[in-house]
């Protein structure tokens, strides 16, 4: 057993490429997936990420 939660870091992107990483925030994101234990020790982080992508996207990916 343990934990997973997803958030939004800040990201440096060039500027050709900054559209798709607009969501929810003033200011471009990446998702970032974690996973920790009882013992709060992570287990699993993926980033990368768009900050405008889904939830559920991300977390399908996980899972491959």
């Amino acid at each position: 057993m343990g934990s997973i939660d997803g958030t939004h870091v800040h990201a440096i992107v060039p500027t050709a490429m900054v559209a798709p990483f607009y969501g929810r925030k003033p200011y471009p994101t990446q998702n970032v997936l974690a996973v920790v234990d009882l013992d709060l020790r992570f287990t699993y982080i993926l980033a990368g990420w768009e900050g405008s992508a889904h939830d559920l996207t991300v977390l399908r990916n996980a899972l491959q």
